[in-house]
């Protein structure tokens, strides 16, 4: 399953790369300029679906822990440093 997300969304990057491209090209930019703005487009777009994703799995998170308290502990342990959540 992580194999088809992935090149789902490789698909999708390259769709975006290729439209932006293609539209600055027929606006007079040179080649180079709409190959860098492509990607500026598909970079971002990605960035801002991350982001997304993190903010709806803290909700999922926080809304676990609430129906199971002995979650609770390890949930505010990774809001205050999520990097050594993982040690016991």
């Amino acid at each position: 399953m992580r194999e088809l997300g992935g090149s789902l969304g490789i698909a999708l990057m390259g769709a975006l790369v290729v439209a932006r491209e293609t539209d600055r090209l027929k606006s007079g930019s040179s080649h180079a300029a709409a190959f860098t703005d492509g990607f500026s487009l598909a970079l971002w777009t990605s960035a801002g679906a991350m982001a997304l994703r993190a903010v709806i799995a803290v909700f999922m998170l926080g809304a676990r822990s609430r129906r199971d308290p002995e979650l609770a502990p390890t949930f505010q342990r990774y809001l205050a440093d999520p990097l050594s959540a993982s040690e016991p």
